[in-house]
C-alpha cells in the first residue's frame, strides 16, 4: 500500500476547475497536520507532486485512488476539485463583483457587458439609419436571392442580418426582445465571444439556406413573394431559440405571455408554423420563414457538433462597442481565456451529469487544452 503522507503530514492535491488530475501533470501540495490544519510542510519538501495515473469518480468529491511521486518515491494522497458541483450563482462575472471595479465617473447606461446587449445595440443604431436614411442604403445591405451573380456582394450574407424593416417597429422589437430572451442564457452556457460566432454563423448559414431556397421553389409557392429580397435577424434568433430548446427543453415558457408550455413543446410549435408558412399552406407573404428554417437547423447541428464554419468572425468581436462596462483594475493577459474557461464549465456540467464516458473527442481536447494552459501559468 502506498503512503498517504510526507514527513508526518498528510497532503492534498487541488486542481483548479479540472474534473480530473492529469497525467503527467505538476500539481501543488496542500498539507494538513495533524495539530492545525492547512498548515504548510517544512521548506524541504518538494512544492509539488507528479501525477502518475488518473483516479476514478467524480469532480466536486474527495478522490484517494490517485497515484502520484512525490520526489522519488510513489505517494497515494487525496484529491480534491476547487469547482463544487453545482455552482450558485453561476452567471456572476468579474464585472458583478466590487472589489475588481474602478470607480465608475460619466453617464452609465446600466446595462451589463453582455454579448447580447451589444448585438441589440448594434442592431438598433442600424435600425436608425434606415429609418432616418435612405432607402438605398437597406437595398445595398439586405441579401438579394441573386447576390451570387456579383461575388464582391457576398458581405450582404452578413449585413442582411443587422436590417429591420424601418416601417414597420415591431420587427425589430420582437427579434431583439426574443434575442434578448433566450440568448442571455446560450451567452451564459457558451460563453460572450463563442455565442458572437454562432450569432454571425447562424445569419450566415441562414442567409444560405433561404438563397437555396429561392433557387429552388421562390417562383412556385405563393408564400415566397420576398421580391427576391430579404433582412432581418429572424433566421439567427430562430437559431438561438433552437439551441435554447436543445439545451434546456423542460424550461417553461410562456406562450402568448399566458399559457405555460415546456421549451421543447414550444420549440415543435414554432417549427411546425415556419414549415407550414415556408410550404405555402398558411402565414404572412412577406416573411422569409425559409430563413427561420435554415436558423433552426443550424442551431440543431451546432448544438449536436459544435460545428461553426466561419468560427474567424468571433475576431470581431473586439471591434464591438461596450455596453455599460466599468473599468477594472485587474488584467487578464490571457487572450480567449473566458471563452475555454466557458467550455470548462459547460463540460464539467456535462461530466457531472452524464459521466466522462459521455464526452466527445472535441471536448477531451478542451479539457486537455486547459490543463496544459494552467501547467504553463504555474512556471
Amino acid at each position: 500500500m502506498l503512503p498517504d503522507s510526507v514527513g508526518g503530514l498528510q497532503v492534498c492535491v487541488r486542481v483548479p476547475r479540472l474534473a480530473c488530475p492529469a497525467v503527467g501533470a505538476v500539481y501543488p501540495l496542500r498539507t494538513a497536520g495533524r495539530a492545525s490544519s492547512g498548515t504548510h510542510g517544512p521548506s524541504s519538501s518538494p512544492a509539488g507532486l507528479t501525477c502518475e495515473s488518473r483516479p476514478r469518480g467524480r469532480h466536486g468529491v474527495q478522490y484517494r485512488a490517485a497515484r502520484f511521486r512525490h520526489g522519488g518515491h510513489a505517494l497515494r494522497c487525496t484529491f480534491e476539485s476547487t469547482r463544487p458541483p453545482h455552482r450558485r450563482n453561476a452567471d456572476m462575472g468579474i464585472y458583478d463583483r466590487d472589489y475588481a471595479r474602478e470607480p465608475q465617473q460619466g453617464l452609465q447606461l446600466g446595462l451589463p457587458a453582455s454579448m447580447v446587449n451589444r448585438l441589440i445595440l448594434i442592431t438598433g443604431v442600424v435600425y436608425l439609419i434606415q429609418y432616418f436614411g435612405s432607402e438605398a442604403f437597406t437595398l445595398q445591405l439586405a441579401l438579394w436571392s441573386d447576390w451570387f451573380r456579383t461575388p464582391w456582394r457576398v458581405f450582404q450574407l452578413l449585413t442582411y442580418g443587422f436590417l429591420h424593416s424601418p416601417h414597420d417597429v415591431l420587427h425589430i422589437l420582437g427579434n431583439m426582445f426574443v434575442l434578448w430572451m433566450f440568448g442571455r442564457e446560450i451567452e451564459r452556457r457558451y460563453g460572450q465571444h463563442e455565442f458572437l460566432r454562432f450569432y454571425l454563423t447562424a445569419i450566415v448559414m441562414a442567409g444560405l439556406f433561404w438563397t437555396g431556397w429561392e433557387i429552388a421553389f421562390g417562383k412556385t409557392l405563393a408564400a415566397q413573394q420576398t421580391s427576391g429580397i430579404v433582412y432581418g435577424a429572424s433566421g439567427a434568433v430562430a437559431a438561438t431559440v433552437a439551441l435554447f430548446a436543445l439545451n434546456f427543453p423542460r424550461r417553461t415558457v410562456y406562450l402568448n405571455f399566458f399559457i405555460p408550455v415546456p421549451m421543447w413543446i414550444a420549440g415543435v410549435l414554432m417549427l411546425s408554423f415556419d414549415i407550414g408558412g415556408a410550404s405555402g399552406r398558411f402565414g404572412a407573404q412577406n416573411v422569409a420563414y425559409a430563413a427561420h428554417l435554415g436558423g433552426a437547423a443550424f442551431g440543431a447541428l451546432y448544438f449536436y457538433t459544435q460545428w461553426l464554419p466561419l468560427r474567424w468572425l468571433g475576431n470581431l468581436s473586439g471591434k464591438l462597442p461596450k455596453v455599460g462596462r466599468p473599468n477594472l483594475r485587474v488584467h487578464d493577459p490571457d487572450a480567449g481565456h473566458e471563452d475555454l474557461q466557458a467550455q470548462v464549465d459547460r463540460i464539467l456540467e456535462k461530466i457531472n451529469t452524464q459521466g466522462q464516458d459521455s464526452l466527445t473527442w472535441r471536448e477531451r481536447r478542451t479539457l486537455e487544452q486547459a490543463s496544459r494552459k494552467y501547467r504553463e501559468n504555474r512556471r
